[in-house]
């Protein structure tokens, strides 16, 4: 286990097949005796709407494995049983597997339809045990066991989302791929608008940095600007881990958002815009029924829009990303020397980007 990045381990439950087979034949019996034979739970169902009666039913239950007997659509629908089976609640990632007629490989038509409605894999109908056994035992090992890792994904995912510190997650292209409830705060935007959102609509500073240490396998620790959809922009602690899910070159990059210095829940503290009502004017300014003062004041709060949408950026972010690029350069002991400057600056309140 990597002791850095420690891997939640997926359930170990004793595992349960459900068989669907409208009766009893060699077929079912071999498909039967291989699911003891790899210690499977075995429950069998003889109609489709038993089979699904079975799963719905609050009593029972999760089944890692379910096996449809598709060999024929006279006594068995095979395709509506699956489809309807990745509509029920929690079978999300139970497997199914379809036992087809020899012949059917013939005819991708029909096996493709089978996988379209929701089969993992369609195996030929054998009366030899050990073949059986065989196939059954890839399926374990390819199918069953990943899925049981994937399923894990979901304690994770519920713990990103509770957290207080803002999260979020790009591609390798820095496409925003996920956003926790704190990031939804921070931004003033629905996680239907961050979603496949540029990272550099998010930044004001430059993100271009975050890739080139990402292709060094080095973490990003910097000072950036957010935007914040009609609100005031926000100086933040940035802090960006690259992550190789496949082969070396990062495809994730992980961002973790703080305020620099701050121990409190500041995400929680920001305020949210709220709309006007249509047609009403706000003012710092007492009401005037003056035409030439109405007029000044939206010449005002047209000129201080502009001037807040300006890419601004504060002095101290500018000075942190100076050292950032001057420490690449430089002899170890002077790396060091800068990183001791850089923590004591990002430990100080200098960060609002103002004009004076």
């Amino acid at each position: 286990m990597d002791v850095k990045f420690p891997t939640v381990l997926p359930p170990n439950p004793q595992l349960k097949a459900l068989l669907v087979f409208h009766k009893s034949d060699n077929i079912c019996e071999v498909v039967t005796e291989a699911c003891h034979r790899q210690q499977l739970d075995v429950t069998v169902a003889r109609t489709k709407e038993g089979a699904l009666d079975t799963l719905t039913n609050t009593n029972e239950e999760f089944y890692h494995l379910i096996i449809i007997d598709a060999r024929s659509t006279k006594h068995l629908d095979a395709e509506y049983i699956a489809r309807s089976i990745r509509h029920t609640n929690g079978h999300h990632f139970t497997t199914i597997i379809a036992v087809v007629k020899k012949s059917f490989f013939e005819k991708d038509d029909v096996l493709i339809a089978l996988l379209d409605a929701g089969v993992n894999r369609c195996v030929p109908e054998t009366t030899n045990l050990s073949m059986c056994n065989i196939e059954l035992k890839q399926i374990l090992h390819s199918i069953v066991r990943p899925h049981n890792v994937m399923s894990t994904q979901q304690a994770l995912y519920t713990a990103l989302h509770r957290l207080k510190e803002v999260i979020l997650i790009t591609d390798n292209h820095l496409r925003i791929q996920y956003a926790n409830r704190a990031a939804e705060r921070l931004l003033n935007m629905r996680l239907d608008e961050i979603i496949s959102k540029p990272l550099a609509d998010i930044f004001i500073s430059d993100v271009s940095t975050i890739m080139i240490h990402g292709r060094k396998n080095k973490e990003f620790d910097e000072i950036l600007t957010v935007r914040r959809k009609g609100q005031e922009d926000v100086a933040m602690h940035v802090r960006v881990i690259p992550v190789a899910c496949i082969g070396r070159t990062p495809t994730h990059y992980v961002f973790n958002l703080d305020v620099p210095g701050s121990h409190g829940d500041f995400v929680a503290t920001l305020p949210q815009a709220r709309e006007a009502p249509r047609g009403s004017q706000h003012s710092i300014r007492r009401g005037s029924v003056d035409v030439r003062s109405v007029a000044s004041d939206g010449l005002r709060r047209t000129s201080l829009a502009k001037l807040t949408s300006l890419p601004l950026e504060a002095p101290i972010t500018k000075i942190i990303n100076l050292l950032s690029q001057v420490q690449e350069n430089c002899s170890p002991d002077e790396a060091r020397l800068i990183d001791k400057v850089m923590e004591f600056l990002k430990r100080e309140g200098l960060y609002s980007p103002q004009m004076k």
